[in-house]
């Protein structure tokens, strides 16, 4: 799945053009907004009043929330809450994909890109952290628990970079206490902020992503939960010898296992982070690269000794059922099936990157070659159950992988991105082909993100309008040659897909009562 950040252009954009349409900002997305006086409205009740160009397909589906102030979704939990913001007051609110009145989380200063949402909490900023000032207070939500402020200053940075996160349960928030930015000090807190656990001290801070003569610096520390257990990766300062002066950097892996969080250390000699601990997925064992950079290997989160996988792998990820897709130094591409401790080789050589895995656990989206300037590969989709060559299915280094389809049968690309593309609004083409076998056809033009649903179905957002800062929402079935069913045109540019597959979108187009919220059952 692709997913762009709400860039600040596309955010002047639909105020402009909401306000454009009269909008004395008296309004609010306040929980009595909704057209039932419930939280929700049924669709199709209003037509749309004059404004901008909003296409010809108002929103659809039900109306969770009215707010004629532009309102955008930021995230959605797992329990269902669409987690979404007024941009002319910047309050965010939660509230229930089944309906109800929505829940003031409290305002928002800092980017869209910095929240977080794991289980049933939502982990947000306040108030934004900076370049100079990497830290901020760090703040919680549940459904159950409403907002707690978790710390009055914390690790954080303008977008987010595993620095602090919430276990599944909603329970605990861990991340890294510090006042300077130069120290920290690990933490877990209960989610509503009131019990605080210092769990290591003196980790350090300073490098912030440089290198020096000791070489690369370990910044920022990275954290995650597991479940109930706290996987934290971080550095403490080296201490230097009078023989060997000041060692190089080294980073410290640890587990810390809720109730009680006592430790148990993989290491002290890790590469610095460069980003989450890869966990299989029952939560049992963590893959790691070996302290000299060559070698993986499956840590019991428990505890224990580790169990190679292969001394000369260099990454790797989890299929469903626990085995271990990895590439060695070589370039070749194996599984390691972790119940018989048995490896295959399913490639011998030519692989260079591993993207994701099909969800039935039988493919493989991997690359041989990437550009260094863009960042875009190359695609090539692999059997990861019998051995044999990759098919080719685009062959320069000019596309992004973007996942598989529900049932499994298409693989996902999407390509011909604009030039400067890191830059604003991102558009692409997605093109699909089938995992079966032949090549890569378009199925779609200006497409902004990609939603599998069900079976070979796809929703995507297109036909973005730089008047609105808006997108058609289209749904897509791959297994068809019929063209894509537009579902609303001209939504706020992102969209969400919720646990039972609905998907939950804002529309700001224009101030009337169809604006605000929304839910609806894709085809």
């Amino acid at each position: 799945m692709l997913r762009w950040a709400f860039d600040a252009t596309a955010l002047a954009l639909i105020l402009a053009a909401v306000q454009g349409c009269g909008s004395n900002n008296s309004s609010s997305s306040a929980p009595d907004a909704s057209a039932n006086g419930d939280g929700s409205a049924d669709a199709g009740t209003e037509a749309a009043e004059a404004g901008p160009d909003c296409g010809s397909t108002p929103p659809t589906g039900t109306q969770l929330v009215a707010s004629t102030d532009p309102a955008v979704i930021l995230t959605v939990t797992d329990d269902d809450h669409v987690i979404y913001e007024d941009l002319t007051t910047q309050e965010v609110y939660g509230v229930a994909t089944s309906g109800g009145k929505p829940s003031d989380i409290g305002k928002m200063l800092s980017q869209s890109d910095t929240v977080w949402a794991h289980g049933a909490a939502f982990l947000y900023l306040p108030t934004a952290a900076s370049e100079t000032s990497p830290f901020a207070p760090v703040s919680a939500w549940t459904a159950a628990n409403g907002t707690s402020v978790i710390s009055k200053s914390a690790v954080a940075w303008d977008s987010y970079v595993y620095a602090y996160d919430a276990s599944k349960d909603g329970k605990y928030v861990v991340y890294y206490a510090t006042t300077n930015g130069t120290d920290a000090t690990l933490t877990v807190s209960t989610i509503d902020g009131k019990t605080q656990t210092p769990l290591v001290t003196g980790v350090d801070l300073t490098g912030q992503g440089m290198t020096g003569p000791s070489g690369t610096f370990c910044w920022p520390p990275a954290v995650q939960f597991v479940n109930d257990t706290v996987i934290a990766q971080y550095c403490l300062p080296p201490v230097a010898t009078v023989d060997a002066g000041t060692p190089p950097e080294t980073a410290t892996i640890a587990t810390f296992t809720a109730p009680g969080f006592a430790p148990t250390t993989f290491g002290t000699t890790f590469q610095p982070p460069s980003g989450p601990v890869t966990v299989d997925p029952t939560g049992k064992d963590a893959l790691l690269l070996d302290p000299s950079g060559t070698g993986l290997s499956l840590y019991p989160l428990a505890g224990g000794s580790p169990v190679t996988v292969d001394a000369t792998g260099v990454a790797g990820l989890f299929t469903a059922t626990g085995d271990v897709l990895y590439l060695t130094t070589t370039g070749s591409l194996a599984r390691y099936t972790a119940t018989s401790g048995t490896t295959t080789t399913l490639v011998p050589s030519g692989i260079a990157i591993a993207f994701d895995v099909s969800p039935d656990g039988n493919w493989l989206q991997a690359a041989s070659q990437q550009n260094s300037t863009t960042g875009m590969t190359d695609l090539d989709l692999v059997s990861t159950t019998t051995p044999g060559p990759a098919n080719h299915v685009v062959k320069t280094a000019t596309i992004e992988a973007a996942g598989f389809t529900a049932d499994s049968q298409f693989s996902l690309i999407a390509g011909n991105f604009p030039p400067n593309f890191h830059f604003g609004v991102v558009n692409f083409d997605l093109e699909a082909s089938k995992t079966s076998g032949g090549a890569a056809s378009k199925v779609l033009t200006t497409a902004g993100e990609v939603l599998p649903t069900t079976g070979s179905k796809v929703v995507c957002n297109t036909n973005y309008s730089p008047s609105t800062g808006g997108a058609d929402i289209v749904s897509i079935d791959l297994s068809t040659t019929a063209p894509p069913t537009t579902l609303v045109t001209q939504a706020n540019q992102h969209v969400f897909e919720t646990s039972t597959k609905k998907i939950a979108y804002s529309w700001s187009c224009n101030e009337n009562a169809m604006a605000g919220v929304w839910v609806l059952t894709p085809p």
